[in-house]
């Protein structure tokens, strides 16, 4: 019956896994659309339609497509080496783009966005190695823990082997970097490590707070 309404892929017994595929896709959706528009934006100011610059983002779109499974590889292996460009090639045409994208007048925030994740990883150490690198910036709050835990009320999600962490604070302010992890000799070292990011997390807030007071 399913087939009917489409190509049907099994993705395993946990039913949550398909829901997290779907908003991967849409990361990957929305990525490639904002992408194609700041560079439409660019192109107008140029005089360029966007139906004229659509037929070569999608040859551009399918070239890139091409160097995931490379990536992927590099990414399960943990290793980044240099084979087209490193991270500070990238970073250097990041900036001119932004500054391209100034001097037409539009917006830079996306492109800025990515150029502070890459300035991140370069101030890191990772300037040499290879674009996916920057995996270590989109994963910098997942720490590795042994067991699952839902903590309600906290904002946390522990679940499958890692830890999901939905505020930036409590590992900055543990000073976990960019590409560390924590792995837990036991669950309560795993529980340990969660509360007391919480609590630092609480006494950040009610710091915030008070300064907030003290503007009033």
């Amino acid at each position: 019956m399913l087939n009917a309404l489409g190509t049907v892929t099994y993705l395993g017994a946990d039913h949550g896994l398909a829901s997290l595929y779907d908003v991967a896709g849409l990361a990957m959706m929305w990525s490639v659309l904002n992408a194609w528009l700041q560079g439409t934006a660019l192109l107008r100011t140029a005089g360029v339609d966007a139906a004229t610059y659509a037929t070569f983002a999608r040859q551009m779109a399918a070239g890139v497509a091409d160097w995931l499974p490379g990536y992927a590889e590099q990414i399960d292996a943990g290793f980044f080496p240099p084979e087209v460009a490193t991270l500070e090639t990238d970073a250097r045409a990041m900036a001119h783009l932004i500054e391209e994208s100034e001097a037409a007048g539009i917006n830079t925030e996306l492109p800025k966005l990515i150029n502070a994740m890459a300035d991140r990883a370069m101030a890191a150490g990772h300037g040499g190695e290879q674009y996916p690198v920057l995996i270590g910036e989109f994963m910098h709050l997942a720490v590795a823990v042994t067991k699952v835990h839902v903590m309600t009320g906290s904002r946390m999600l522990l679940r499958k082997g890692q830890t999901r962490i939905r505020w930036r604070e409590p590992l900055l302010r543990l000073e976990a970097t960019s590409m560390e992890t924590f792995q837990p000799r036991d669950e309560d070292e795993a529980n340990e490590f969660v509360w007391a990011g919480m609590e630092d997390c609480w006494n950040w807030g009610a710091a915030r707070a008070r300064e907030a007071g003290g503007r009033a």
